[in-house]
């Protein structure tokens, strides 16, 4: 008997350069025992992050490691460091780390490649540095 593959996973997959968060495909119809057997040793799929997959074979492209730490945030996260400039066709140099920005609320600490920081830490960085003058240096 053939399987038909549900089309809004296949959206999914297309959408978001073939990385799925694990509610999202239980959302497909897959089933915790289908995701077990796409990601067992020599699978079709790769755990990426806890609780995110990649649905191909072979080493996870920049922009699929970005994808995947923004969906390990949860939704409530942006991308910052490099890796942003990079989306937005800046030249930054290449890195092991994708930088997220989540909210102070967020319950995300860093795994694998993504590394996390809060937009509060952020805000209390930048009130600990003086601010710069009109010519650069400090007031």
């Amino acid at each position: 008997m053939a399987h038909t593959v549900d089309p809004k996973l296949i959206a999914t997959l297309r959408a978001q350069a073939h990385v799925i968060e694990r509610n999202q495909a239980l959302g497909c119809g897959m089933t915790l025992e289908m995701l077990r057997h796409r990601i067992r040793p020599g699978g079709p799929w790769q755990r990426l992050l806890p609780g995110v997959y990649l649905a191909v074979t072979g080493s996870p492209t920049a922009a699929q490691r970005e994808v995947a730490a923004l969906l390990y945030a949860g939704g409530a996260g942006v991308i910052t460091g490099p890796a942003a400039l990079r989306r937005h066709r800046i030249r930054a140099p290449e890195t092991d780390v994708v930088g997220v920005l989540v909210p102070a609320a967020c319950q995300r600490q860093s795994a694998a490649f993504a590394g996390f920081g809060t937009s509060a830490e952020g805000s209390q960085r930048s009130r600990r540095r003086r601010p710069l003058g009109r010519r650069g240096g400090p007031t």
